[in-house]
């Protein structure tokens, strides 16, 4: 098993957002911290995933108290994040090969070169267009295991004063 493991930022959302879609990607990085495993990403991750909380925010999907909640748990998840002085120019490198995926998206990608790891996403435009171009790649709903015993929260409003770990279940390891 790899060392390391590169998770994009529709992975890390699945944690952090009060709204998750399944427990898988709790059950993923539980699995992945006992088994000792570095979680990677390119400094674009920080980048993704504070523009998108405020998106959501901004889209009134979250609330101003569920958005301040979100960022501070992405602050918390432990992502190691890794800028090799190649990073940029093998991203640029891969547009040719991996048409129609974005720049920005092969930062993910190649890091996961750079560094001999698997590549992780939750994203299903993104997993569809490399899945068959690079043998790295690995989609959130192909995991298998048995997701944790978490209540449903996709309909819940959080009030920031009367948060619990259940309004986030993907805080395996926080707060």
């Amino acid at each position: 098993m790899n060392a390391q493991i590169c998770i994009d930022a529709s992975i890390a959302l699945q944690l952090i957002l009060p709204a998750t879609k399944s427990g898988f990607a709790d059950t993923l990085f539980k699995k992945w911290d006992d088994s000792g495993i570095q979680i990677i990403s390119p400094p674009i991750f920080d980048i993704d995933i504070t523009t998108i909380i405020r998106k959501l925010m901004q889209m009134k999907l979250l609330t101003p108290q569920q958005g301040e909640q979100a960022f501070q748990h992405y602050q918390l998840i432990g992502i190691n994040i890794i800028n090799p002085p190649s990073l940029i120019q093998t991203a640029w490198d891969m547009t040719e090969k991996y048409f129609p995926a974005h720049v920005s998206d092969l930062h993910y990608l190649a890091l996961t070169e750079l560094v001999n790891a698997e590549f992780w996403t939750a994203n299903p435009r993104l997993y569809s267009s490399l899945k068959d171009k690079n043998p790295r790649v690995r989609f959130l709903g192909d995991f298998s295991a048995s997701p944790p015993d978490i209540p449903a929260v996709a309909e819940k409003k959080v009030d920031s004063h009367k948060s619990t770990r259940s309004d986030f279940p993907g805080l395996w390891r926080a707060i």
